[in-house]
């Protein structure tokens, strides 16, 4: 197995030919787009923790006196000084983790379009967070070895950034990514394309339960770092992987040893992702799962998940009324997501379609009109990245 855990930006500092291809140059616009979305996100963010801070301040005395009011000791018992109290929003971390299986080609630009907002939107905020990609057969650097006992065979998990990269490598990430994506629509050198493929490597198959417990490994690893109260694993998809697994009954949890059982009756993994999610949950982390699909209905598929994978008992017509107002949200807005599936704390059914590249409008220079074009497509434009947000400043509700 190889696992990347030692990236620096300098691995990414070569510009993007990309962006000097008369096709790649509206992904240029794009970063420019996406820099502002991100600030407004970031905005939003340090809005609501600011207002939840507030809300939780107090005051108490220092036991000093305030020589300003002694006079008025007869009359009131405030003379000594104060300090205000003042409860900190919760400190969150990212660990963002996006399917490089041959499967994603042709919608690994939408998914770098998405992601770039996201890691802008992160560092902007302070927030600390990595990036990482999985497959199973891939090149690329920094190798170490781990048990077959906790990943089994042919995983490889690549960390391709973190808070530590400048807003140029983050943007150069996302070129060098669109770029393997449309390496066959868009001419670069034979030297830039061998560059890219060798940093990013090839897309083969997608371990998904390996991903999940290594993504678990790594955001131990970034809370014990930073101290963070709170970190999220979001994971990107576009649909199950494989079970290596399927011959056991258990997962160890490498972290603690504690086993968690699962029953499989064929190689299918929701089983044993459940199990994963359950393991990553009761350790304190968040878990999300955003299903890239083109598919015009998912009820089947919801249908079929609760009756077999879901962590709760539910009866027929209790699964049928979820998956039909799930369907029916997704019919409409091209999104929706079940809570407490499969153990993740949301799970995510997204339409591809929905991922555009430009925000304004390019025929119009009038800056009322691209100020509305920007603020009618944001929604679609920042996707993942408002989900994540929304997730966040959760943690920021005051109690009435």
């Amino acid at each position: 197995m190889t696992v990347n855990k030692n990236v620096t930006s300098s691995r990414f500092m070569k510009d993007s030919e990309l962006f000097t291809t008369m096709k790649g140059k509206k992904y240029l616009s794009f970063t420019k787009d996406a820099k502002q979305i991100a600030r407004k996100m970031s905005q939003q963010y340090a809005a609501k923790k600011k207002a939840f801070e507030t809300a939780n301040s107090s005051f108490a005395k220092t036991g000093s006196l305030d020589i300003s009011r002694i006079a008025n000791y007869k009359t009131s018992d405030a003379i000594f000084k104060t300090k205000m109290m003042q409860k900190e929003g919760q400190s969150h971390g990212l660990v963002l983790v996006i399917d490089w299986s041959g499967s994603m080609n042709g919608t690994i630009k939408y998914v770098a379009c998405q992601l770039l907002i996201t890691m802008l939107y992160a560092k902007y905020s302070g927030i600390p967070f990595e990036v990482y990609t999985f497959t199973s057969n891939s090149s690329g650097y920094g190798k170490s070895q781990k048990t077959q006992k906790t990943y089994g065979r042919n995983f490889l998990f690549y960390r391709i950034a973190d808070n530590s990269f400048k807003e140029k490598d983050l943007v150069n990430l996302f070129g060098h990514m669109v770029a393997y994506d449309e390496k066959h629509n868009i001419q670069m050198s034979d030297y830039y394309n061998h560059y890219v493929r060798e940093k990013l490597g090839n897309m083969g198959g997608t371990p998904l339960i390996q991903a999940q417990i290594a993504s678990y490994i790594s955001a131990h690893d970034l809370r014990e770092k930073y101290k963070l109260q709170n970190v999220s694993i979001m994971f990107l998809t576009d649909g199950e992987g494989d079970n290596p697994y399927y011959k056991n009954d258990s997962i160890v949890d490498p972290i603690s040893n504690r086993e968690y059982f699962y029953k499989t009756e064929n190689s299918a993994s929701n089983t044993v992702l459940s199990a994963v999610n359950k393991m990553i949950r009761e350790s304190g982390f968040k878990i999300f799962n955003i299903l890239l699909t083109n598919q015009i209905s998912v009820a089947s598929t919801t249908k079929l998940y609760f009756r077999e994978y879901h962590d709760a008992k539910l009866t027929s017509s209790q699964i049928n009324s979820i998956s039909h107002d799930v369907d029916e949200k997704y019919s409409k807005d091209g999104y929706s997501d079940l809570k407490n599936f499969m153990f993740y704390d949301n799970y995510i059914f997204m339409n591809t379609k929905l991922f555009p590249l430009e925000v304004t409008s390019e025929n119009s220079t009038d800056a009322t009109t691209i100020i509305s074009s920007r603020m009618k497509n944001i929604k679609n434009i920042s996707l993942v990245g408002t989900i994540i947000n929304d997730i966040l400043v959760q943690d920021f509700k005051i109690k009435k």
